[in-house]
């Protein structure tokens, strides 16, 4: 093998390496970008079912006054 191919061969791999961590790059920011959506709609289920005890107490104690 000349050092002409060697050259050659290791360009070839650089660049199919890089091309590889740029695509798992890419794919790793669409998965955390994903995740932090999915975790953002997940922790505001808590915050709408208290509002929903807390307007269904409301209505309940504004019933019993109202007897």
């Amino acid at each position: 093998m000349t050092l002409e191919t060697s050259i050659d061969l290791l360009t070839t791999q650089t660049t199919e390496l890089l091309d590889t961590c740029v695509a798992l790059k890419s794919s790793t920011a669409t998965l955390i970008a994903d995740a932090v959506t999915v975790s953002t709609n997940a922790s505001q289920i808590p915050l709408v079912t208290m509002a929903q005890n807390l307007i269904d107490t409301q209505t309940l104690f504004v019933n019993l006054i109202a007897k």
